[in-house]
């Protein structure tokens, strides 16, 4: 009867530790791609002031990047995009056709949130967007 006990524990045991997890790491950029990214707020830095808009739920701004490097957003503008990885920050290039290049900082990126910061005319901004899935 002990011996049974003995074989039960080590049985268990076995398939207790002996399963391995799935430790997958997923790159920054199969985060960002073949996936439609909405605006859901805007938060402006300037001189000590802060404003912010929210447009959680609401039809807004948003985006999109494809497996093979393009880009295309709701304001009808297209073209490629690029992802930098400078100094331990990571940047997001936007190139537009007949357009100058957009250069965004991401902050946070997880599977369906993505928070972006840029400069604009002194303000910094910081965008947070959403799938909305």
């Amino acid at each position: 009867m002990k011996r049974i006990q003995i074989l039960l524990i080590l049985i268990q045991s076995a398939l207790l530790f002996g399963c391995q997890k799935d430790a997958t790491v997923i790159s920054t950029r199969e985060l960002l791609v073949e996936k439609d990214w909405y605006l859901e707020k805007k938060v402006i830095q300037f001189d000590n002031n802060t404003i912010s808009h929210n447009y959680l739920g609401l039809p807004t701004y948003s985006f999109r990047l494809t497996l093979n490097d393009l880009y295309s957003d709701s304001d009808g503008l297209k073209g490629t995009f690029r992802l930098d990885d400078l100094t331990n920050e990571l940047f997001l290039e936007i190139i537009p056709e007949n357009r100058a290049a957009e250069r965004y900082r991401i902050t946070h990126v997880g599977h369906d949130y993505l928070v972006v910061t840029f400069l604009f005319n002194g303000a910094t901004q910081t965008l947070y967007f959403s799938t909305r899935l």
